[in-house]
């Protein structure tokens, strides 16, 4: 009788999680791959083994509503066991200003440091507080001073401002943790509100004067900005900036933008995607005439509103660029949906030519750009648009992502898509191609099928036939480099990318696309543009 080998059936006997024997970093590495299915808490509802070994990766990143710090007991406000493992503290909802208990107690709004100061000092992992859905409410000083002052805090990020009903406090003086990231957003941009405000500064003054030497990103409104702090030191840390907002606080400074920022040598993202307001035009970074030297010789990515084809940044830009967006901010589309919103808040959008757009591009000597973002009106004459995009074939010729706004002239009644793709074919790199068509037989955005007739319906079926005759077009003619043609569709306050996967046909041979939401997430393609605001949104 032959002998049977049962040390496997022993051991898987004595250790029947198996998983359990890999290293705690493999462990780790398994955890964080399960985690965005929701893979891991299935796992770690199995057993106290697993809830144990997986409970550094569940519980590093904790969401709270932003109510719950009314709470006395700290357990409530957040369970103690869980304090060793949060990396990353989000609190959402926003700020009560009067607490009331059931024993009808109120709480003033200065103890809301109280649980922060109680608890955060101990979440010894802890690196990053967001702040989300404040709800127009802002943050309360006494809450944000509290944070802010957590020593082994190193990001800071928020889609609301300060409270703007707070009275203006004695001092603003704080101390700082040593800072890597600020984002400082309005949640609300479509606010019709004064959004400079002194109170704001001096905080945020205080903030920067303490953090500029290790912020590593800043992201900030540009209302908000600390123009007199940006060149009076260096920023030597600094590699990603972002200002958003009105451009109104940078057209009153008595020196160019790039002299403003001219302190940030080791900066390689700059982005300055700015509303005009009022009677504004769009202004240079850098006049004609002024004598500096190009700051940032190690920049790769560049965004800029509304562009001056005068500016001499464009001639002046590092042949490393990689990224260059050349827009209107918000998208122009939005504003030819709601153009009494922006009446209201007084916004402006000077869309570009495409003859600008070329002229502009001409100056780029940035053979290295892949990814390309630009927003234009058609010119009268044809050819003068196909002198576009011929030339960003010939100009930029390892373009993988390729993003195209370009809207219809007056006269003009059916878009070049064939003109388009021919003089885009020569791309051997494209990857990923977006383009919003202006086409004419679009429907009204916020018609839906709940309120539009016949009409409408029958708009849409021969929007999406035209839509996918369009895909197929880029799809046959582009280079075979090409994976998804995706063209803008916009419902409401949503402005999505349809994507269309590009396939070969196994019988023809013949290129063409296919609708595919799924491919589109499994290859990371993102399909949302800037959302817009509600026709209703003005209070």
């Amino acid at each position: 009788m032959g002998c049977v080998n049962t040390s496997g059936v022993e051991a898987s006997t004595k250790n029947p999680l198996g998983i359990l024997a890999a290293n705690e970093d493999v462990l780790r590495m398994i955890f964080k791959l399960l985690q965005p299915s929701g893979g891991l808490c299935a796992i770690a509802t199995t057993c106290k083994s697993l809830r144990r070994s997986a409970m550094p990766v569940l519980f590093s990143h904790c969401e709270v509503l932003t109510r719950f710090l009314a709470l006395e007991d700290v357990e409530l406000f957040l369970p103690e066991v869980l304090w060793p493992y949060i990396q990353h503290l989000t609190f959402l909802g926003a700020f009560q200003k009067n607490f009331v208990f059931i024993s009808n107690f109120e709480r003033e709004p200065t103890m809301l440091a109280f649980p922060l100061r109680d608890v955060l000092p101990h979440l010894t992992q802890l690196r990053t507080v967001s702040f989300k859905s404040l709800e127009g409410s802002g943050i309360v000083l006494d809450a944000l001073t509290a944070i802010l002052s957590i020593p082994q805090l190193r990001e800071f990020h928020s889609d609301g401002l300060l409270d703007p009903q707070e009275p203006m406090p004695e001092t603003t003086s704080m101390a700082i943790a040593p800072l890597t990231s600020f984002r400082y957003a309005d949640d609300d941009p479509w606010r019709e509100v004064d959004r400079f405000s002194a109170f704001e500064h001096m905080v945020l003054s205080n903030i920067f004067t303490q953090a500029r030497r290790t912020l590593v990103t800043l992201a900030i409104q540009a209302e908000s900005a600390p123009y007199d702090l940006f060149p009076s030191e260096p920023w030597p840390a600094l590699r990603e900036l972002y200002l958003t907002g009105e451009r109104t606080m940078i057209e009153r400074l008595d020196v160019p933008i790039i002299s403003v920022l001219g302190k940030m040598p080791h900066l390689q993202i700059l982005s300055l995607a700015l509303t005009l307001a009022g009677e504004s035009t769009p202004q240079a970074i850098w006049p004609g005439g002024y004598d500096i030297e190009f700051p940032w010789p190690q920049l790769v990515s560049l965004t800029v509103s509304y562009p001056d084809p005068s500016d001499q940044l464009y001639s002046h830009l590092p042949s490393g660029l990689r990224r260059l967006a050349i827009r209107c901010y918000p998208r122009h589309y939005v504003h030819r949906i709601l153009d009494h919103i922006f009446d209201c808040l007084d916004w402006v959008s000077p869309l570009p030519s495409s003859t600008t757009m070329l002229l502009i591009l001409r100056q780029c000597k940035t053979p290295a750009i892949t990814e390309l973002d630009v927003e234009f009106k058609a010119a009268a004459s044809e050819s003068d648009d196909i002198a576009l995009f011929h030339h960003i074939s010939a100009a930029f010729p390892l373009i993988t992502h390729l993003t195209v706004h370009r809207y219809r002239s007056s006269h003009e009644t059916t878009m070049l898509i064939d003109g388009i793709a021919e003089s885009l074919a020569p791309l051997s790199q494209l990857r990923i191609l977006r383009i919003s068509c202006d086409f004419p037989e679009e429907p009204y955005v916020f018609a839906t099928p709940s309120n539009y007739g016949e009409n409408e319906a029958a708009a849409y079926a021969t929007l999406r036939d035209l839509v996918q005759r369009t895909a197929d077009t880029f799809a046959r003619v582009l280079s075979p480099s090409l994976e998804f043609v995706c063209i803008l569709q916009r419902r409401r306050a949503n402005n999505y990318w349809v994507p269309y996967h590009v396939v070969n046909d196994p019988e023809t041979r013949v290129r063409h696309t296919v609708l595919d939401h799924q491919a589109a997430l499994q290859d990371g393609v993102s399909v949302k543009d800037v959302p817009g605001p509600l026709p209703f949104v003005m209070r």
